[in-house]
């Protein structure tokens, strides 16, 4: 008896609790299904894009690298002790400044010997020249008088234009030496060509230099770009084409125009060199993404390239319904070119497509931007 009224007890209360719960009317609510309604029909988050017209170019993509326009290679031109080298490797220069000096005191021993051997000689040939003159002004009035004969004075005459002669001569050898010994001293003071930036060096002070001795320099405002062409693309690059030069290590973009294309490749590759207009932030040996404009199209049909879906040899997009469901749409594509695509066919104009999130959607799926 006591388990029976323990067990009416229980199930009192739990009647009781049942009615409390209810809603007014008594009844049990009935299940509804948003949770499943939102699996079925599941909303994605997308970003879009839509086909448009506009102008897209047509460019052949390389790697290249800064070079200088030209080296200049300045080396030392007569032999001797180096008293000074002025510059290391990474300086700047100026245009005359003094780059090395050379002992110039045995040449200067030399010079002087040589040239007062000649200034001897040149004394010699004026003192003769003088000479002659006085005995033929002689022989001359005298042969006036009648006192000397046309021979005495025919003889005076060719002894003076020998002794101009030989004076002219020993006066043209002295000057001519005395210039030469000038231009050479310059050789012991190697001054800098250009202005520019020390790049190589292989001289230093107290070391008997030769002709290989010296300093490599570049100018830093003339760069080109030498790059290579695949043969496949060779027959599309002509100079004076236009070229986009982005260079990474500096995060800039510069322009430029190809000024040559080689017709002889190695392995397929073709040398190509392009011009580029730098500035200060610019060096020698820094790597460069090239795009050569080959040619554009107007008013073409351009998809954003990020809307793209690779599938073997095929390409698709998400394209956005009216009801914003998508549609794997199969399109062709020509022209492919920084962030548009030319759009040949498969969609229309103004129809958009699935750029970020495609990765998340499927056929019929909704989407929301």
């Amino acid at each position: 008896m006591k388990n029976k009224k323990f067990l009416f007890i229980i199930g009192v209360i739990l009647v009781a609790i049942v009615f409390i719960l209810l809603p007014k009317g008594g009844k049990a609510p009935e299940q509804t299904a948003p949770e499943m309604a939102l699996d079925d029909k599941k909303v994605v988050s997308i970003d879009s894009d839509a086909v448009k017209k506009g102008e897209i170019e047509n460019t052949v993509f390389t790697i290249g690298t800064i070079d200088p326009v030209e080296i200049f290679d300045v080396n030392a031109k007569v032999s001797g002790t180096v008293l000074k080298a002025n510059f290391e490797v990474g300086d700047h220069v100026n245009k005359d400044d003094v780059l090395f000096t050379i002992d110039k005191a045995n040449f200067e021993t030399t010079r002087d010997a040589s040239l007062s051997q000649l200034k001897n000689s040149l004394e010699q040939a004026r003192t003769s020249r003088d000479k002659a003159q006085d005995d033929y002004d002689k022989e001359l009035q005298l042969f006036e008088t009648g006192a000397a004969s046309q021979s005495s004075l025919d003889s005076a005459k060719i002894a003076l234009d020998n002794a101009v002669i030989a004076y002219n001569n020993a006066a043209s050898s002295y000057n001519s030496q005395a210039a030469n010994y000038s231009d050479q001293l310059d050789n012991y003071v190697q001054k800098s060509p250009v202005s520019g930036v020390i790049v190589s060096k292989n001289i230093s002070k107290d070391i008997y230099a030769s002709t290989q001795n010296g300093y490599s320099i570049i100018t830093e405002d003339a760069f080109v770009v030498n790059a290579t062409i695949s043969s496949k693309y060779v027959k599309s690059i002509a100079k004076g084409q236009k070229a986009s030069i982005y260079v990474n290590t500096i995060d800039k973009q510069y322009t430029g125009e190809v000024l040559s294309v080689s017709s002889v490749g190695k392995n397929g590759s073709y040398p190509v060199e392009i011009s580029i207009a730098g500035d200060d932030n610019l060096m020698s040996g820094l790597y460069s993404e090239i795009e050569i404009s080959v040619d554009s199209v107007k008013d073409a049909m351009l998809i954003a390239k990020k809307a793209l879906i690779y599938e073997g040899d095929k390409v698709y997009v998400y394209k956005i319904n009216d009801d914003n469901t998508v549609k794997k749409v199969e399109i062709q594509v020509g022209i492919v070119n920084g962030e548009h695509v030319q759009l040949i066919s498969g969609l229309n104009e103004g129809d958009k497509v699935v750029t970020l999130g495609k990765e998340y959607v499927t056929e019929g799926v909704a989407v929301k931007e």
